[in-house]
């Protein structure tokens, strides 16, 4: 068994019919008692009351169910409003549905659960699984991965993770629900998001925006705290962590209690948030633990690459992060906190400012905007949002080869419309698939992660918060900002995280030359298909020019490479999953 095996629905086969058959149930009783830890939250339950007879599992959390009897609370839901009434339930958690009775299976993923579920329907037989390895490597699928996604990774951007790369796999979407009658009837309902969130702002009064924002992270952070473990956070010095961090050293002290924050420190190097980050320590007289993070970077560990089961990409601070993982754990933390999430809580585009003011009238900010930017460049974007822009058509990077090109132009989704404007980066991929990758890197370090950021009414306010009052003085998170000042030390409020000019990367890409060309052509039909073989020639000669993006792309030719070796039989990743 794989270190990331540790959820219950890794081992759920459900073969034809889609149900739990009888000579089944020993062999999950038997999985259960062998693997379940008493910490983990996979769950399967029985229901019955007359005629009526379900069965179900559960992986995460739900929050809102009034009774301790989860099996008969559910089955009430389901028996009054049918599947719809799946969607009163809040939290975190995946739950598998069968209802006996019609034979018929429901899959339902609440919103904001970090791992997604997936099935497979291959020569009539079902899998139903989070682990997106266990089921590729099923004896009845095939042995391929899906061109489209990894081309789209290429063509990404170098901080985003991109979907499942599997054609036959199809997660379940936040909020989702998908009824399986048989292995040829499969639906997926249609429920518009505004059942969920409603764009409706409380109030308009900024001061009241502010304490209803203070209100909403207490709770949130309240809700974190459930034992006796110790609690850590893995902190920088931008306003997310800082932010977290504030509202759970103030729970915890109150239960004298004590909140640790890890992070890591690259001297010389404009990256470094280290000074800040002992500010905000210092402010919140909480304990740091610090670490030298120069040697953890990309090129320097082409050995030792953290590959993750459902995607080859590796973000390129994956490396730091998984070290600080590391060093947490040795340290005694047993839960860790991150701020990640509070990135997509408040819309900071700029490009769309002036749209938003038009949209609420304070026409009284335009003057602001002037002096900032100047009156030719405010009047261009005003005449352009005047006339109704016109959507500017993608251009693809040129390291990509024609048939990566074809694929992204041919691919009708590829672009982002305006639907759920306000949402569809908080219950995008990359944060779906970071929390996975998250749960799947920590886990060799017994740490349970938890993401405070991830709460439905927090999500619901911010998001309606109009971007005049998120990005102001080019400042992002000039809400957050002004809502924290006074507890938060005043230079992180008033300046921009970190520098942009890091040579970290650059440095050990050329430290490792060498090492870096004999990754790349151990195996070029890898991903030879996407990227042009000349570009990456001319990249790797001494003394080539490379930027940011150009070191992304050769990194994930490296990782493509390894993590398609390591699916094989043979491979480390294969291994695990089978």
């Amino acid at each position: 068994m794989g270190i990331w095996y540790d959820r219950f629905f890794d081992t759920i086969n459900i073969y034809e019919k889609f149900s739990f058959l009888e000579d089944t149930k020993s062999e999950l009783s038997s999985y259960i008692a062998t693997t379940i830890s008493p910490d983990d939250s996979g769950e399967i339950f029985e229901w019955r009351d007359g005629d009526t007879h379900l069965q179900f599992a559960i992986d995460g959390e739900i929050d809102n169910l009034a009774s301790d009897d989860i099996a008969d609370a559910v089955s009430r839901l389901y028996l009054n409003d049918g599947y719809e009434g799946l969607y009163h339930l809040e939290g975190s958690a995946s739950i598998i549905l069968y209802d006996v009775s019609i034979d018929t299976t429901f899959l339902y993923r609440l919103f904001l659960q970090g791992q997604p579920l997936y099935f497979v329907n291959k020569n009539e037989r079902l899998t139903v699984s989070t682990n997106p390895i266990y089921l590729f490597h099923r004896e009845d699928i095939e042995d391929r991965v899906d061109e489209l996604e990894i081309a789209k990774l290429f063509a990404g951007d170098p901080t985003e993770f991109g979907d499942s790369i599997f054609a036959e796999l199809l997660s379940v979407g936040h909020g989702e629900l998908i009824v399986i009658e048989s292995a040829n009837s499969i639906k997926r309902p249609k429920r518009p998001l505004r059942d969920i969130f409603f764009n409706v702002l409380p109030c308009t009064n900024e001061q009241d925006l502010i304490e209803n924002y203070r209100q909403l992270l207490d709770n949130a952070t309240s809700k974190v705290i459930k034992d006796d473990k110790k609690y850590g956070i893995m902190l920088s010095s931008g306003m997310d962590s800082s932010t977290i961090a504030y509202f759970l050293s103030k729970r915890l002290r109150g239960q004298g209690r004590e909140l640790t924050a890890y992070s890591w420190e690259l001297p010389g190097d404009s990256l470094d948030e280290s000074v800040n980050i002992k500010r905000i320590t210092d402010k919140l007289q909480i304990p740091l633990k610090l670490f030298n993070g120069i040697s953890d970077w990309t090129f320097d560990e082409l050995d030792t690459i953290s590959l993750s089961p459902d995607t080859p990409l590796v973000n390129l601070m994956w490396r730091l992060i998984e070290a600080n993982y590391k060093r947490a754990s040795e340290d005694g933390a047993e839960v860790l906190i991150s701020g990640i999430y509070g990135d997509l809580l408040f819309r900071d585009d700029r490009h769309k400012l002036i749209k938003d003011i038009f949209l609420h009238k304070r026409f009284d900010l335009i003057k602001e905007i002037i002096e900032k930017r100047g009156l030719r460049g405010v009047a261009g974007e005003i005449k352009r949002y005047l006339k109704s822009g016109r959507q500017s058509r993608t251009v693809l990077p040129i390291c990509l080869t024609k048939k990566a090109k074809n694929l992204i132009e041919q691919d009708e989704e590829f672009s982002l419309g305006e639907e759920f404007e306000n949402y569809k980066l908080a219950l995008g991929s990359f944060y779906t698939n970071y929390l996975g990758r998250d749960r799947y890197l920590s886990t060799p370090y017994s740490l349970k992660r938890i993401e405070p950021y991830q709460n439905i009414e927090l999500m619901n306010f911010s998001l309606n918060v109009p971007i005049h009052m998120t990005f102001r003085h080019n400042l992002k998170k000039y809400f957050t900002r002004k809502a924290m000042r006074g507890l938060l030390p005043e230079e992180i409020l008033i300046q921009a995280r970190i520098g942009t000019d890091s040579k970290l990367i650059d440095k050990s890409f050329f430290r490792n030359l060498k090492k870096v060309r004999e990754k790349i052509w151990e195996n070029p039909s890898s991903w030879n298909s996407y990227i042009r073989e000349e570009w990456m020639h001319e990249k790797l000669r001494e003394g080539a020019k490379v930027d940011n993006y150009d070191l992304y792309v050769i990194w994930l030719c490296i990782t493509l490479t390894a993590w398609l070796k390591a699916i094989k039989p043979g491979g480390s990743l294969y291994e695990a999953a089978s």
